[in-house]
């Protein structure tokens, strides 16, 4: 209902307003850089870089190192993921450099619309669907700009537009804000934990590091071949946990509803499968190091690592652990320059301080009330998007 009224407060009446082209308001620019290593532009966004839903380009990474040719783009333009549209990715851009090729390149028709207009209508819920709706190919589907170009949108006069406008990029700021305090508590977290196993009651109890191979059997999971077969994957029988599986959420727990994919009977019979109540940690990639603790039964594929028949440590305990030192893992263990990984090797030399079990269950209680203002932040900005996905639906409503 509170969605409903604020999406209502908006006073909107779009059945006045003329309809134009998505190729009428915006243009596809297409400026070819052969060498970004040696031009003027200093930032690059690849698909990687982009974040679902999100209306600005936050992250960028520097085009010292850049071999490839580019897309090069003004403060001001869209950038517009164009390779599997279902991720929703089209962002405002406020520096210049160079993207992807996989990426449109999208500028303002400013006698048309307001600045950064665009970038509400390129994440309206009626955009997205028509534009996977027109994507083609197989593996990795793509949409093509004279497809795109003929979408239609019903735009306001450009008085009307600023208005909408202020009260997105206001809705928007307050979304941003919450992002910021969410990554700063994760943050402090990890440094909560640390702090808190170097206290100086831990220290009194003369506690020692061991190895965490002394604690469990530390295994990889298994992927069943070949890959992508409908024989072995999209089923129903068995959950199946990948990387993405781990790193999508922050709790410590990860639970049945968050696990999207399922292997078929025959599948499972060629995958690990790993009992609830186990600790997993992804291994491999760049988002390697991210621990979850299984709830229920599942398979993993070979990017996951779990630890069997944990003993002598608290689960959570382990897992605050390993989240305190993920950065770490990526920095100094991992293994790899193009795909680093974490074998179980690597894992099961990893040392760990070792508490009395009670002393465990004292920190382990501690980041769990932690953790309860941090779900409070992500409760308020999943209701946050929620709203603004409402908002823009309900303008650019056909």
């Amino acid at each position: 209902m509170k969605m409903l009224n604020k999406v209502i407060n908006l006073k909107i009446d779009n059945m006045k307003w003329n309809t134009f082209r998505l190729g009428e308001i915006a243009e596809e620019i297409s400026e070819r850089v052969d060498h970004p290593s040696e031009s003027d532009l200093k930032k690059f966004v690849g698909l990687q870089n982009f974040i679902s839903g999100d209306l600005n380009v936050k992250n960028f990474e520097s085009t010292e190192n850049l071999t490839s040719a580019a897309k090069s783009f003004k403060a001001g333009d869209i950038l517009f993921a164009r390779r599997n549209a279902y991720l929703k990715r089209a962002s405002l851009v406020n520096f210049d450099g160079v993207c992807s090729g996989d990426a449109f390149v999208l500028r303002e028709n400013h006698e048309l619309i307001e600045p950064g207009f665009l970038a509400f209508i390129v994440n309206s819920p009626a955009l997205w669907t028509y534009a996977n709706s027109n994507a083609e190919g197989t593996m990795s589907k793509r949409v093509k700009w004279r497809d795109l170009a003929a979408f239609e949108v019903k735009l306001p006069p450009i008085e009307e537009q600023k208005r909408i406008s202020d009260l997105l990029w206001s809705k928007n700021t307050n979304l941003e804000m919450l992002e910021s305090l969410l990554s700063k508590a994760l943050v402090a977290r990890k440094a909560y934990f640390q702090a808190k196993i170097s206290s100086d009651e831990c220290v009194r109890n003369k506690w020692h590091s061991e190895k965490l191979k002394n604690f469990a059997s530390i295994v990889r999971g298994s992927s069943p071949r070949p890959a992508g077969s409908p024989e072995l994957f999209n089923g129903s029988f068995l959950p199946w946990v990948t990387v993405g599986s781990l790193t999508k959420n922050t709790s410590p727990f990860l639970l049945k509803d968050q696990v999207k994919s399922c292997l078929t009977e025959k599948g499972a019979q060629q995958t690990r499968i790993i009992p609830p109540n186990t600790v997993l940690l992804s291994n491999s990639g760049y988002s390697l190091g991210v621990p979850r603790i299984l709830t229920f039964e599942a398979g993993a594929n070979d990017g996951v690592a779990a630890f069997l028949e944990l003993e002598g440590l608290q689960k959570e305990y382990l897992y605050y652990f390993l989240d305190s030192i993920t950065d770490h893992l990526r920095n100094r263990i991992a293994a790899g320059a193009d795909q680093p990984n974490l074998n179980t090797t690597r894992i099961g030399n990893l040392e760990i301080p070792v508490l009395p079990i009670y002393i465990q269950e004292e920190i382990v209680r501690e980041m769990l009330s932690f953790d309860e203002t941090i779900n409070s932040i992500i409760v308020s900005l999943k209701s946050g998007r929620e709203v603004l996905i409402e908002m823009l639906k309900h303008i650019f409503s056909k």
